[in-house]
C-alpha cells in the first residue's frame, strides 16, 4: 500500500506541475476519477455476489495476481504511450 500510494502521488504532482492549462488537470482528474469509481463498483459488486447473494464462486487468488499485473502492465503501458505521443509531438527523439 505504501509503494501504491508513493507511486501514485509521484503521478499526480508530474501531472499537476506539468500542467499547461486546466483542460488538461481537468480531464486528468475525470479519467481516474472515474476509473476509480469502476473499480470502487466492480469490486463491491464481487464481494456482494460471493457473499450474501452466493451468486457467484469465488475467484482463486492467481485470477487476482493476473488482473493486478495486467492493471498494472496497463498503467505501464498508457505512460509509455502517452510519453511516445508527447516526444513526437515535440519532434524529439530516441
Amino acid at each position: 500500500m505504501i509503494v501504491t500510494d508513493t507511486a501514485d502521488s509521484f503521478v499526480v504532482a508530474a501531472v499537476i506541475g506539468k500542467a499547461e492549462g486546466s483542460s488538461r488537470l481537468q480531464r486528468y482528474r475525470r479519467s481516474v476519477g472515474w476509473f476509480i469509481v469502476v473499480m470502487s463498483f466492480g469490486m463491491a459488486g464481487y464481494a456482494l455476489a460471493t457473499g450474501p447473494l452466493g451468486v457467484a464462486p469465488g475467484l482463486p487468488d492467481a485470477w487476482f495476481t493476473a488482473l493486478g499485473a495486467a492493471m498494472a502492465a496497463a498503467a505501464l503501458l498508457a505512460l509509455l504511450v502517452h510519453r511516445a505521443r508527447r516526444r513526437s509531438s515535440l519532434g524529439l527523439q530516441g
